[in-house]
């Protein structure tokens, strides 16, 4: 039989299942609506009457939407971790895998106006920037130290500070008729390459295979593939709770 001190425990418990449940639950629909309408369409407000809680308590969990932005940055790096290391088993080397990781992210972005208003959110907020960046360096540093093999880390960090302004132009400004797609993905890839001090004639030539692949319809899949991938860690996550959650 229950004693006083059992009903407290087990209250105390399922108070924290709901708020671990409702703060993934945000992540489910927040994630969604940012993907789908783009985050600068969805709001606080809306999010809260999709899951029919009070913003108060998405506030609890998220102080704003932009902290929400941050939990799936971190779902973007991982995302993008995953394709470099898929795009190298299929034979990419570092340099091969850089350029077809940027040139994928243009594509992308050109094709889908929720995945630029997504970036431009992303390089517009101080926090999810400087997440951004960190992880750029990291990872620019993992795939091209062989080029550069004088350089610290610190370095790579440094350049990061230049080459993320030249990565967001190409992932929220639109191509047109006088700058096609081909020339963005040339020039941006070009220009970033300079800054990690790759000879012109590998530049040329790594530009010149990457232009070889169906980068549109790339960028189309990857999008939708993104969509998924974070359905999916987020419905993991999800029923790790509900697993996890015992009265005992």
């Amino acid at each position: 039989m229950f004693v006083i001190s059992d009903i407290k425990g087990v209250c105390a418990v399922t108070k924290r299942f709901r708020a671990n449940t409702t703060r993934i639950e945000i992540m489910q629909v927040g994630t969604r609506m940012f993907l789908e309408k783009g985050f600068t369409e969805t709001s606080v407000q809306a999010i809260s009457e999709e899951l029919e809680i009070s913003k108060g308590n998405f506030t609890f969990h998220f102080p704003t939407k932009e902290h929400l932005l941050l939990e799936l940055t971190k779902y973007l790096v991982k995302f993008h971790t995953r394709e470099i290391n898929i795009a190298k088993s299929e034979g990419l080397n570092n340099l091969l895998a850089y350029c077809w990781e940027v040139t994928a992210q243009i594509a992308m972005c050109e094709e889908h106006p929720q995945a630029k208003d997504f970036y431009r959110a992303i390089y517009s907020h101080p926090s999810t920037l400087s997440y951004i960046k960190n992880w750029t360096a990291v990872k620019n540093e993992a795939l091209l130290s062989d080029k550069v093999p004088d350089w610290t880390t610190e370095r790579f960090q440094l350049v990061e500070n230049v080459a993320s302004h030249i990565e967001m132009s190409a992932l929220t400004e639109p191509c047109s008729e006088a700058y096609p797609l081909e020339d963005k993905i040339t020039l941006t890839v070009d220009s970033l390459l300079k800054l990690y001090e790759i000879p012109k004639n590998e530049r040329q030539d790594a530009i010149a295979r990457i232009l070889t692949i169906d980068y549109r319809e790339i960028g189309k899949k990857m999008f939708s593939e993104f969509i998924d991938y974070v359905e999916r860690l987020n419905q993991q996550a999800l029923d790790d709770a509900l697993e996890g959650y015992s009265l005992n």
